[in-house]
């Protein structure tokens, strides 16, 4: 993918960009979308017109160089509040890899290791929850950015 917006002949992906549209530009609804890894989302476009791109990033150089690339493609779909989460963070080494990695984009937290999401993320035990420290993580995080978003006291 060469430039945001560059379009897609998917169907279902022209479809979710209409009503992506339609919900964001002309509601003005709170709509989060999990998009799968890398940038071809931003090629068919389907993310116009959101107001922050949060980009899920991993302690690694190849991770940082995608989000990297994720901010441009996104700055040309007119998208200019990109966010980072770093995520499966194991010390506080990799925290302070991706401070130092990652200067010009705000990170909104950190989320560690965590044995509970792994489990839960392989479906494999329905009664499972999410270990204390780890939906602390997330609660503090859903909170810059709806302190960001709407600059309430949080």
């Amino acid at each position: 993918i060469r430039k945001g917006g560059g379009g897609c002949a998917c169907p279902e992906n022209a479809f979710l960009k209409n009503l992506l549209s339609y919900l964001v530009i002309n509601n003005e609804e709170w709509v989060i979308l999990d998009m799968e890894a890398g940038i071809e989302h931003l090629g068919r476009g389907t993310a116009i017109g959101v107001n922050h791109m949060i980009v899920v990033v991993e302690a690694n150089r190849t991770s940082v160089e995608t989000a990297y690339r994720i901010k441009k493609l996104a700055g040309e779909l007119n998208i200019f509040s990109v966010l980072v989460i770093g995520n499966k963070i194991q010390d506080d080494g990799e925290k302070e890899f991706l401070k130092n990695s990652i200067k010009d984009i705000e990170i909104l937290g950190f989320i560690k290791e965590s044995d509970s999401i792994r489990e839960l993320s392989r479906g494999t035990k329905s009664n499972q929850k999410i270990d204390g420290e780890s939906l602390k993580q997330v609660e503090n995080i859903i909170d810059r950015l709806t302190y960001i978003s709407i600059g309430s006291t949080v």
